[in-house]
C-alpha cells in the first residue's frame, strides 16, 4: 500500500553519485547467511546501518481536470513512500538492497537511495513499526522493536545475547527448571529467526523433552523477555562440554 503519512517528508540521503544500483555483496551475503542460520541478527544490523538501500516512492494523484476536448488529465500529484500493513495493524516501511530488487517488486516505484540508518529513522519517525528489507525475496529481513530503535539512532546496535537485562531475565526464568530437573542452561546466539537461543546441556538420563517443555513455559511467563524480545526465544540442546 502507499502510505500518505510519508507524503512530503524527506528521507535523508547521502551522495550516491556513480552508484550502479547493485546490492552490496557483503550486505546480501549477510542477509542470506542469517536466513541460513549462520550468523546472528546483530551482525546483519551492523551491515545494514551503513548500507545504501533503496526506499520505493510512488506518485499519487491529487486532482484531475478536464480539457476542452473532454479528456481527463492529471492536474496535481505528489510522491509518497510505500509501506505494508499486517493484519494486526502494524506497518512496515519498505527498503531494497538493489534497484533490481525494487523493480522486481513493483516496476512503477521510483527508488530513492538512503543509508540503512536513515531509512530506519524515517520509518520510526513516521510511526511505522518496522523496516522491511527486500520484501518477497528468499532473504527478506524485518527490523523492528529495539533493533529498529538502535538502527535508527546510530548508537551501538542492540545485541540481545549480550544485554545484561536479558541475561538476568533468562537465567531467572530457567533457574527453577534447572534446580528441579538437575540440569544446566546456556544462553547463545540463535540458529534461526529468534533473538536468543536457550539450550539445555544434554546429559545422560536427562528427560530433554520435559526440560524444554518446562523451560518454554517459564520463559514465556517472564515479563522482561515478553516486553523486549521481538522475535522470541529459540530452545535447543547443547552437548556436554
Amino acid at each position: 500500500m502507499v502510505d500518505d503519512r510519508f507524503a512530503g517528508k524527506s528521507i535523508p540521503t547521502s551522495d550516491f553519485a556513480g552508484d550502479d544500483g547493485q546490492a552490496d555483496p557483503n550486505v546480501l551475503q549477510a542477509l542470506r547467511d542469517f536466513r541460513a542460520g549462520a550468523i546472528p541478527r546483530s551482525q546483519v544490523l551492523v551491515r545494514l546501518a551503513s548500507a545504501r538501500l533503496f526506499v520505493p516512492v510512488k506518485a499519487l494523484l491529487d486532482s484531475v481536470e478536464e480539457t476542452q476536448d473532454g479528456r481527463t488529465v492529471e492536474k496535481d500529484s505528489h510522491m509518497a513512500t510505500v509501506s505494508i500493513q499486517t493484519a494486526d495493524g502494524r506497518r512496515g516501511l519498505l527498503a531494497f538492497t538493489s534497484a533490481d530488487a525494487l523493480t522486481a517488486w513493483d516496476c512503477d516505484a521510483r527508488p530513492v537511495a538512503a543509508r540503512g540508518q536513515s531509512a530506519a529513522a524515517a520509518a520510526q519517525g513516521e510511526g511505522a513499526n518496522a523496516l522491511v528489507v527486500d520484501l518477497r525475496t528468499d532473504h527478506t529481513f524485518v527490523v523492528e522493536g529495539d533493533a529498529l530503535t538502535a538502527l535508527a539512532s546510530g548508537e551501538d546496535l542492540w545485541d540481545a545475547v549480550a544485554d545484561p537485562e536479558i541475561q538476568r531475565a533468562v537465567m531467572t526464568a530457567v533457574a527453577g527448571v534447572a534446580r528441579d530437573r538437575s540440569c544446566q542452561f546456556e544462553l547463545t546466539y540463535p540458529l534461526h529467526d529468534a533473538d536468543v537461543r536457550v539450550a539445555v546441556v544434554g546429559t545422560p538420563g536427562l528427560d530433554v523433552n520435559a526440560v524444554l517443555t518446562d523451560a518454554a513455559a517459564a520463559l514465556g511467563e517472564n515479563e522482561v523477555l515478553r516486553a523486549r524480545l521481538t522475535h522470541g526465544v529459540e530452545l535447543g540442546v547443547s552437548p556436554p562440554s
